[in-house]
């Protein structure tokens, strides 16, 4: 266990160190850029983070930082944006700073490391990693007011990082040792799995009913924290009890024969 935990902890670390690095080597962005940003931020609530640019930047945009926030930027997806496709974009990445995404997908990164072996707990954070997409996509409509604005710079990002390294999501210390070569193949296997999720994005913003429901604020906690008791109770309190009723040290699941 110490070892397993160790080794997915260090992978961790090195996520947050690449992350790191990449705002080493990106540039600030231009004037006209943190002048949107500016206007962008003060619509949506937030103090304006700094922007960079970065080239082949994974996930085409993302939102970083713990204590100083910071918006990535890749120039040539800036280049196929139009005014409102842009503010688009950035409202989205500045909703994942005013709910301070960046260090939930950290805290949750590292609760799912060193509760690996609870059942459901994978999938309880991969639901909560789509419901902070789609609230980060709520707030930006509501600073923007420009859903299909949205929906179509969604449907560019997709198309831009075909094929490309890229983020499991915009959170840059989820996916760690983001910028390493050898992860690019197993990101391009995600691919697959990832186009419905941005489908299911692009049709709640293009339908005014999928939008129109109950916010799922309270629900987007309550459910991973409903499958992380069943999984603590199951994985840990069931076995335990077991083992005091049955007065031994352990549980034989299984044998099997030579």
């Amino acid at each position: 266990y110490v070892v397993v935990v160790g080794t997915l902890l260090i992978r961790r670390i090195g996520g947050l160190v690449a992350t790191a690095r990449l705002r080493r080597n990106s540039v600030a962005a231009q004037p006209a850029i943190r002048h949107r940003v500016l206007r962008v931020a003060l619509a949506t609530g937030v103090v304006p983070p700094d922007v960079r640019l970065l080239r082949r930047c994974p996930g085409g945009a993302f939102a970083a930082g713990l204590r100083r926030p910071w918006i990535a930027l890749d120039p040539d997806l800036v280049g196929v944006l139009d005014d409102t496709e842009l503010d688009g974009l950035l409202a989205h990445e500045l909703a994942h700073i005013r709910r301070r995404d960046p260090l939930l997908c950290l805290v949750t990164g590292i609760c799912r490391d060193v509760v690996f072996f609870l059942p459901g707990i994978h999938l309880a954070t991969s639901w909560l990693r789509r419901e902070t997409e789609e609230q980060a996509d709520d707030l930006a409509v509501d600073s923007t007011r420009r859903p299909a604005a949205l929906a179509s710079t969604i449907l560019k990002v997709w198309e831009a990082r075909v094929g490309r390294p890229r983020l499991a999501n915009a959170c840059a210390v989820v996916a760690p040792a983001g910028a390493l070569r050898a992860r690019a193949a197993g990101w391009r296997r995600r691919r697959t799995s990832e186009q419905p999720h941005v489908l299911v994005r692009v049709q709640r913003l293009i339908s005014p009913l999928a939008m129109a429901g109950e916010p799922a604020t309270r629900r987007e906690l309550a459910v991973p924290a409903t499958v992380l008791t069943l999984a603590v109770t199951v994985g840990v309190l069931v076995p335990a009890w077991l083992t005091q009723v049955l007065h031994n040290d352990g549980v034989l699941v299984r044998v099997l024969s030579a």
